[in-house]
C-alpha cells in the first residue's frame, strides 16, 4: 500500500538542515562523496555523510542508514555530540519510511537526549516533533500532541519558523483526526500565516485544503468553498494528486450539503479517482460512503450499493489496520515501560553497586588511613623513644658529671672548712700575740713613765737633764730590765 499523502508531508516536516523532498539528484550525491574522500576533519566528515544520507531518505533508506551509521561511529570517536545527533535523527526518519517505529523513536531519543545535554534548544525542539510523528502515524494522537506541543513552545521561544509551522500544521492534523475542528483550524491558521500569498508549494497547498476541510466541517460553507478553489487552483498547477483529490471532496460536500446532489456527485468522482491514484485507502472509503449516501438519495441503488459494499471491505480493512497501529502503539508502549523499568532496575543495581563500590573505597581508604595513622605514630613513638633514650643517657653523664662535681665541691669545701679551722687558730693566736704584745707595750710606757718620774726625782742641771733626755728618747726601746740595768 502507498503511504498517505499527509504522512508524506508530515515526515518531510521532520527533516532538517533545509533538505526538500523534491529536486534532488546523483550529481549532488556524487559531489559530496568527492568531498568527503578528500576532508581531513572528522566533524565536517560526518556531517557530508549525514549530508548524503538525507539525499537517500526516500528512494533508498536502507543505504541511507548504512551511510548514517557510518557517520556515527566517526562523530562518537571524535566525541562530537551533535553530529551524534544528526545520524540518529536520519537513522529514525528512515525507520519512519520503513514503517519500523519502534526503532524510529529510540534513535530520535537519543538524539533528544544528546539535545539535552548539549544545551540545543533546535535540536531539543526537532526531536519532540519527530517524537510526535511516530506517535501520530501509531494513532496514540494525545502522546503527539504533547510532543508537537513542546516542540512548538521551543519554536516560538527561539523564534524558529518553519519549526513552528510544522507544528502547528501537525497539532492541526491530529485535532482534525480528534474531530475537534475549531481546535484544527486555530493551527491551520496559525501555520497559514507563514506562507505568503504568491506561495508556490505543495506545503502551502495542503495547509489551504486543510482550512477548508476544517471550515466545511464547521459548516461555514463559503469560507470553506473559497479555500478550497485556492487548493484546487494551487494543486492542479503542481500536479499534487493527494491535494486535488481532496479539494474535490470539499467542492462535492459543499455541492451535496447545498441541494445540488449531482454536481455534488460529479465532484466525488473526480476525488476518488484521484484517491484510487495516490492509494489514500481511508479516503477512498469516505469518498464511497458519501458516494452511497448520495446514489441512494437520487434513488441510484445500484450504485449507492456498489459504493456501499466497498466501502465496508475499506473500513474493515481499515479496521484491521488501524487495530494493528493499535497493537502496535499498545506494544510499543508496553516495551517503552518495560525499557524505562529496565532502566530504572538498572540504574537502581548500578547505584547500589556503586554505593557497594564506595562503602569499600571508603572502608578500605579508612583501613589504608588507619594502617598509615597507626605505622606513622608507630614511627613517631619509635623516633620518640630513641630521643627519649638518647636524652635519658644525656642526663644520665649529666648527673655523673654533677655528681663529681658535687663531690669535687663537697672536698673543696671541707678543704675551705679545715682551712678556716686551721686560720681561726691561727687568728686566735695572733689576736692572743696581739693582747701580749700589747700589754707589754704598756708595761713598757709604765716603765717609762715610772722611770721618768725616779728621773725627775732626781737633781741634775736642766741641760744635761735635756741632753740625757734628748739621749734616752733616741734609744730603742728595750725591755724593763735592760733598761734599769742601763740606769
Amino acid at each position: 500500500m502507498k503511504k498517505d499523502r499527509k504522512f508524506i508531508f508530515t515526515i518531510c516536516l521532520l527533516i532538517v538542515f533545509g533538505m526538500q523532498l523534491h529536486g534532488q539528484n546523483r550529481n549532488e550525491i556524487d559531489s559530496l562523496n568527492k568531498l568527503y574522500r578528500i576532508e581531513k576533519m572528522d566533524t565536517i566528515k560526518v556531517q557530508l555523510l549525514n549530508n548524503i544520507s538525507k539525499l537517500y531518505w526516500f528512494f533508498n533508506p536502507d543505504t541511507a542508514i548504512l551511510i548514517s551509521e557510518k557517520a556515527l561511529v566517526i562523530a562518537k570517536k571524535s566525541k562530537y555530540l551533535k553530529g551524534e545527533a544528526g545520524c540518529y535523527n536520519s537513522i529514525g526518519a528512515c525507520n519512519i519510511i520503513k514503517s519500523n517505529l519502534p526503532i524510529a523513536i529510540d534513535n530520535f531519543l537519543n538524539a533528544l537526549n544528546i539535545g539535552k545535554v548539549l544545551n540545543d534548544s533546535a535540536i531539543i525542539a526537532l526531536q519532540y516533533q519527530n517524537i510526535g510523528v511516530v506517535y501520530n502515524h501509531m494513532g496514540n494522537y494525545e502522546e503527539a500532541l504533547v510532543n508537537y506541543k513542546k516542540s512548538l513552545e521551543i519554536a516560538k521561544l527561539r523564534n524558529y519558523p518553519m519549526r513552528i509551522m510544522a507544528n502547528t500544521l501537525n497539532i492541526a492534523g491530529v485535532y482534525k483526526e480528534l474531530r475537534k475542528f475549531e481546535q484544527s483550524l486555530e493551527y491551520s491558521l496559525q501555520s497559514l500565516s507563514f506562507f505568503p500569498e504568491n506561495n508556490k508549494s505543495y506545503e502551502y497547498a495542503t495547509v489551504l485544503v486543510n482550512v477548508s476541510t476544517n471550515y466545511m466541517e464547521l459548516k461555514n460553507d463559503s469560507l470553506a468553498l473559497k479555500y478550497a478553489e485556492r487548493a484546487l487552483i494551487l494543486a492542479t498547477e503542481l500536479n499534487d494528486i493527494s491535494t486535488n483529490s481532496t479539494a474535490y471532496f470539499n467542492f462535492g460536500w459543499y455541492y451535496c450539503r447545498n441541494g445540488e446532489i449531482k454536481k455534488g456527485i460529479e465532484y466525488f468522482e473526480k476525488s476518488l479517482a484521484l484517491a484510487n491514484e495516490s492509494g489514500e485507502l481511508l479516503k477512498i472509503a469516505r469518498i464511497e460512503e458519501n458516494l452511497a449516501i448520495y446514489y441512494k438519495q437520487i434513488n441510484n441503488l445500484g450504485k449507492a450499493l456498489e459504493y456501499f459494499e466497498h466501502a465496508k471491505l475499506l473500513n474493515d480493512s481499515i479496521l484491521n489496520i488501524e487495530k494493528n497501529k493499535e497493537i502496535n502503539g499498545l506494544q510499543l508502549k508496553f516495551e517503552r515501560e518495560q525499557t524505562e523499568k529496565d532502566k530504572i532496575i538498572a540504574q537502581e543495581k548500578a547505584t547500589k553497586q556503586n554505593i557497594i563500590l564506595l562503602s569499600i573505597s571508603i572502608i578500605a581508604g579508612l583501613l589504608v588511613f588507619i594502617i598509615t595513622y597507626v605505622y606513622r605514630r608507630l614511627q613517631l613513638t619509635r623516633r620518640q623513644k630513641k630521643i627519649i633514650e638518647t636524652q635519658n643517657m644525656e642526663l644520665e653523664n649529666k648527673n655523673e658529671e654533677i655528681t663529681a662535681q658535687s663531690e669535687e665541691i663537697s672536698t673543696q669545701r671541707d678543704y675551705l672548712q679545715e682551712l678556716n679551722t686551721t686560720l681561726t687558730f691561727k687568728n686566735d693566736e695572733i689576736t692572743a700575740q696581739n693582747s701580749l704584745i700589747h700589754k707589754q707595750n704598756n708595761d713598757i710606757k709604765s716603765s717609762i713613765t715610772y722611770a721618768s718620774k725616779i728621773q725627775n726625782a732626781l737633781i741634775t742641771p736642766v741641760s744635761e737633764k735635756r741632753t740625757r733626755t734628748l739621749y734616752i728618747l733616741q734609744l730603742p726601746i728595750v725591755p724593763d730590765m735592760a733598761f734599769r740595768a742601763l740606769l
